[in-house]
């Protein structure tokens, strides 16, 4: 069986050797992600998109949700 926990941190693994700056977490749940990224790397600033629930970690540093739809969301920037 695939441990799909095990394959999403490995995952997050790689992608925290990129220089990325600026991220984009559509759909982003509970943030679990976007937070493991940001544990990873304390300077990248990522954006949580999710329309169900306002997941109570806006007062994360460089940690930005907003509550919408993701089919609704306007790119008013550019993300890595």
């Amino acid at each position: 069986m695939i441990d799909s926990k095990r394959k999403i941190l490995d995952y997050l693994g790689i992608i925290s050797n990129f220089r990325i700056n600026n991220a984009l977490d559509l759909g982003c749940g509970n943030g679990e992600k976007s937070l493991e990224l940001l544990r990873r790397n304390g300077e990248l600033k990522i954006t949580g998109v999710d329309k169900k629930r306002d997941i109570g970690i806006s007062s994360i540093k460089n940690f930005n949700f907003i509550k919408e739809d993701a089919k609704d969301f306007e790119f008013s920037r550019e993300y890595d």
